[in-house]
């Protein structure tokens, strides 16, 4: 069926919340499960909380998760007024991909400033919506679809314009556990490998995968000492591919294995 395939609207609503008991947790939903929810604060402050990470979201930013997911928001504490803010749930067979992919790359917050594309295809499905003016599910669908191309578009653009460095440390300090190497991040940030290094140096006195190997070694000892897990399942939870070649690098900060590293502790 044809309209299997259609994106479509859960619901959508504007709202206030102006005390510490407006807190939602996205694991327990009811049984509800993968519905995306895109929630743009438009003044005040709210709060998103992913792996022990509390991360405020100020006017013009928005937070991206999905219902069944380890994550919960709310109105932040010592807020500055009343939390103001705008959510819109869909679903979407070809959208949920995207929107993992666009989390992944950038994030659970977003910036969509008042009057860019992304804000105005926000604010007309809201609109239309809330005036039940959609002609027909295959508009909602499209619009939904255009909406987070355009937010896609929108953070690809902001992250080159931001320094790549900063953008880089962050990314090494959240996702070092994950299999990846400066190649494949400085791509994914429109630059060189070259020119990142340059930069993250001048930034912070150290190469990008040299912070990025301490941390992961640093991880895999205290799994190393604290587990019993198998050289392979150290070396994946450490953001290795492969237990061989995270035993060299351990061995060559550490000047054991880590094998020896856990009999003799």
């Amino acid at each position: 069926m044809v309209q299997d395939h259609l994106n479509s609207i859960i619901f959508s609503e504007s709202e206030v919340a102006v005390t510490e008991d407006y807190i939602w947790d996205n694991s327990n939903r009811g049984g509800m499960k993968d519905i995306l929810v895109l929630q743009r604060t438009s003044a005040g402050t709210g709060f998103l909380k992913k792996k022990e990470e509390r991360v405020t979201v100020g006017p013009g930013q928005a937070m991206l998760f999905i219902h069944g997911e380890d994550s919960s928001y709310g109105y932040a504490p010592k807020s500055a007024g009343p939390y103001v803010f705008s959510y819109l749930s869909f679903k979407g067979v070809h959208l949920k991909a995207l929107f993992e992919r666009l989390t992944e790359q950038f994030g659970s917050i977003v910036e969509i400033p008042d009057v860019s594309e992304t804000f105005l295809l926000f604010e007309t499905i809201l609109n239309k919506y809330q005036a039940r003016a959609f002609r027909d599910q295959y508009e909602v669908s499209i619009l939904l679809y255009e909406l987070v191309m355009s937010l896609y578009r929108s953070q690809v653009d902001i992250s080159r314009e931001r320094d790549c460095s900063v953008v880089a440390w962050n990314w090494i300090h959240h996702r070092f556990d994950q299999p990846f190497n400066m190649k494949e991040l400085a791509a994914r940030l429109g630059v060189s490998r070259e020119h990142l290094t340059r930069k993250f140096k001048q930034s912070y006195g150290v190469a990008p995968a040299e912070m990025l190997r301490n941390l992961r070694l640093e991880r895999g000892r205290v799994l190393t000492m604290s587990t019993r897990l198998t050289l392979d399942d150290l070396a994946r939870q450490s953001g290795y591919r492969d237990g061989n070649i995270f035993c060299r690098a351990y061995r060559n900060k550490f000047g054991t294995s880590p094998m020896q590293d856990r009999k003799e502790s």
